[in-house]
This record gives structure tokens, sequence and C-alpha cells, in this order.
């Protein structure tokens, strides 16, 4: 397999670079007694300069420094200053390339650092393994490269050398990452995610793409159709356990990639890069299709709440003049009375002085009807849109599992029970329900003369879990 090139050429430059920073050059380049003591037992300024600045290339970034290769400014000056010389003496170095040469297998000597053989890479090879198990990243591959080659004195060969040891390190991370994806399929399982390639029938396009329709406007009418390609997906039996296989960026890496390729490409795939792309590709839908059913399920209950909300505004609204006209008129009427009662006169006479009594009768009728009850709240008004809320609560209850703390075990009792009405087909309540959850603004909705209202009830549960279950989607058994 080709690999993919681990690096840009701008990556090649720094990754061969001596350090040229005052600080690193501090770090790598200070040269010690003995460094000099070595340096010193050179003839002339030309060749203790060379050496010295051969000495620090071995050391960082670990190469050596090749002939006719012009060392930064920066860093000749900086040696050449620890040295005593003039930095332009390095032009002068190394006429002969033996010299350098000799020099090399001293310096090598004297540091301890060795020239790479097969035997060594190989062994680099599989101290990378898990690095590339973590991480495809070419720049880091290359670099954790460099510094181990550096810790173990192992003079650094040409990066294109380096490069290829990590693509194929890469190389055969990424197999181990699809086995590990991929491994103990069954034969249903890989039946299962080769269909998704195909045509879906009557449908003119793959089952794939039918899946990857995952964004819906939050209607009714479109949250069946998100629990449908939920059900798709868990048919094929893809254990969720699976993603914590690999590292999590990796997985969804694989999905993203799956996710951007044609049917065609992926159908085209190796056996195992197909199953595990594949299988990446299910988890992740499935995670992106579960969150997008339940924030839809929330929105359309906010939406419901908002709507009555509403109503019960422009209700009041509606009926405001009315309320104003019969304030007024039994503030005269009450004006009325409290005159009477200072002069001692007759209080039904009173009041068929402002009005008569037949009116009055009338009057308190109208104010009977304009009253609102003690508990004036838009809840009151959810039951008109509970039919609305049967659209697809049932279909939430039947495909997902809630999980809470302790302190809101009523409230999964209730949904578990609620689920079981919806499955028997039953209607009314038992006698005995968990109602811890309910709160004193629910009450007077949900608590009735006949006792627990089932619309009420069902529509305070299911308002109650959004903020306070977590959520699982249901897999198969």
């Amino acid at each position: 397999m080709p690999h993919r090139e681990l690096l840009t050429e701008p990556q090649r430059v720094s990754f061969h670079a001596p350090a040229s920073d005052e600080r690193e050059m501090v770090r790598h380049y200070t040269l010690s007694s003995e460094d000099l003591a070595l340096i010193n037992r050179r003839r002339g300024d030309p060749n203790r300069l060379g050496f010295a600045l051969m000495l620090c290339y071995l050391r960082f970034p670990g190469r050596i420094l090749q002939q006719g290769e012009q060392s930064p400014a920066a860093l000749c000056a900086f040696v050449a200053e620890q040295l005593g010389v003039d930095p332009a003496q390095f032009g002068d170095y190394a006429e002969r390339d033996q010299t350098r040469r000799e020099h090399v297998l001293e310096i090598q000597t004297a540091l301890g650092f060795r020239a790479m053989t097969s035997s060594m890479y190989r062994e680099v090879s599989a101290w990378l393994l898990p690095t590339a198990l973590a991480t495809d990243h070419g720049p880091t591959l290359v670099a954790t490269v460099l510094e181990e080659l550096r810790v173990r004195r192992i003079v650094c060969p040409p990066l294109p050398a380096i490069e290829r040891l990590g693509g194929s390190v890469r190389a055969r991370a990424q197999r181990q990452l699809w086995r590990w994806l991929a491994d103990g399929l069954t034969d249903r399982q890989r039946q299962g995610l080769d269909q998704l390639l195909e045509v879906r029938v009557g449908g003119g396009q793959s089952t794939l793409a039918w899946l990857r329709q995952t964004a819906y406007a939050a209607t009714s009418g479109n949250f069946p159709k998100l629990i449908e390609r939920l059900n798709q997906l868990r048919a094929l039996g893809i254990e969720p356990e699976r993603a914590t296989r690999v590292h999590q960026n990796y997985w969804l890496k694989l999905a993203r990639e799956g996710g951007q390729s044609t049917v065609q490409h992926l159908a085209e795939l190796e056996p195992l890069r197909r199953y595990a792309t594949l299988t990446a590709l299910v988890l992740d839908l499935t995670a992106t299709l579960t969150d997008e059913a339940l924030n839809m399920f929330e929105h359309l209950i906010g939406k419901l709440f908002k709507k009555s909300e509403r109503a019960h505004a422009d209700e009041f609204h509606a009926s405001g003049k009315s309320i104003n006209e019969k304030v007024r008129l039994y503030a005269r009427i009450g004006k009325a009375l409290i005159a009477a009662r200072s002069s001692g006169g007759d209080a039904f006479a009173a009041i068929e002085a402002v009005l008569s009594w037949s009116k009055f009768e009338s009057t308190v009728a109208e104010a009977q009807i304009l009253a609102q009850p003690e508990e004036f709240d838009y809840l009151g008004l959810l039951n008109e849109r509970y039919g609305t809320v049967r659209k697809f609560a049932p279909l939430l209850l039947a495909h997902f599992e809630f999980h809470a703390a302790p302190a809101a075990a009523e409230l999964l009792q209730a949904l578990d029970l609620l689920r079981d009405l919806n499955a028997s087909g039953k209607r009314a309540l038992p006698e005995q329900v968990p109602t811890g959850f309910v709160r004193p603004r629910w009450r007077p909705h949900v608590f009735t003369v006949g006792g627990v209202d089932r619309h009420f009830y069902e529509l305070c549960a299911l308002a109650e879990q959004r903020p306070r279950a977590r959520r699982r989607y249901l897999g198969d058994g």
C-alpha cells in the first residue's frame, strides 16, 4: 500500500534545521569543558569551529553536518564566541572531505553515537507502534522518532528514511485499528454492512445515503423518520462497545473519511478497511441520529408549551376589556354599598340605584364565566395538545431508555409505566402510580377529584425527563 507523505516541505525544512532560537541554542549548544577539551585538540581555528559545529549538529537535530552545508549565522556566531574565534573561519573548514569524515567518526565515538542499522530500524518501528495507534499525525510521528533516536544516540538517517519508517508504522497501526473495529463481526453483521452500500428498493439511492439524511425540521411528522433510521442502524447489531476498542478520535476520523467517500469508493475498499469504516460510520450515525431525535423531542415539547403559553396570554388579553368593565361596575356598586351602610340605607336599594337587579344578576353570571381558576396557569391548556404529543411520545419511550440519579427514581418508574401502557394499548392508569416527581405547579392538573389524570400525568413526566434524565439508545435485547 503506498504511503501518503508524512510531512510538507516546510515541515521537512524545520525538522532538518538546527536550533537557531537563542534559548534553544543555549539549551542544545552550550559546550562543556569536556567538549572544549575535545575541540581544542584540532589544529587551526577553522578546524576547531567546524569540529564544534559538527558536534552540535549531532546532538541536535541529531544528524551529520553535510559537506558544503552552511550553518545558520546565528548558530555559527554562538559557537564561535564560546571558542573565541571568528565565525568567518568556518568558510575554510574541511577543505578535504576526508578530514570531515574523520571528524564525524571521532565525534560519534566520543559521544557514543551509532549509525542506524536494520535491526535498530526494526526496534524503533516496534517502539513507535503504540504512538501510531494513538495518532496518525505525520509531524508527531516524525518528531517522536527523531527524539527517540537522539535518546538512543543513533545518528539520524536522511529525513526521507524517517518518513518511510513513520509511514510504514502508521500503515501497520491503521490495519491494527481496522482489525480492532471489525474483529468479531458476524457474517450477518458483515452482510448488513455491505447492504448499506446497495440501492434501496424503490428508493433510488443507497441505504447509506438514505441514513445520512439526518437533518429534519422539528415536526411531529419528522420524528418517526428519525426513529426509522435509528431502527435500521440498530438492526445491524453493531455493539456500541466497539467504539471503546480504539481511541475516540480515530474512529470519528475514520467515520468522517467514510462519510466523505462515495458509495462506490467504499465498496471498492479491501474488506478489512471497508468493514472497519462502515462500523465507524454506523457508530457515528447512531450517535448523530440519537442526538437529533432527542433534540427534536425537546424542541417539540418546548414548542407545545410555548403555544399553550401564547394561547393563555391571548385568552387573558381577549378577556381584558370585559374584566375591566366588570371591575369598574363592581367598584361603583361597592361605593354605593359603603355609602348605604354609613347612612343606614338599604343595601339592595343601593345596588338597584346603580343598575337593575336583573342586570346585576346577569353581570354576576358573566363574571363567573370570566373568572379564571385559582391556579391560573397555561399548563391547563396543554391538554388541548395532548393528541399532538401522542404522535411522537410513544416512539420516544419505546426506543429510548432513560437513566438518572436516585433522586429521580420515581420519574424513571413513571416513564417505564407509560412505556408499558403504550405497548399494551391500555389507557387507564393503575390505582397506584409513582408521583414523587410531580412538582407543585403540576399538582392541580395531575391530581383531580376522580384520581390521577392520565393526560397530565404523561405530559408532566415527559416535561420532567428532559433536564433530569440521561439517555441511552436501546440496543438489541
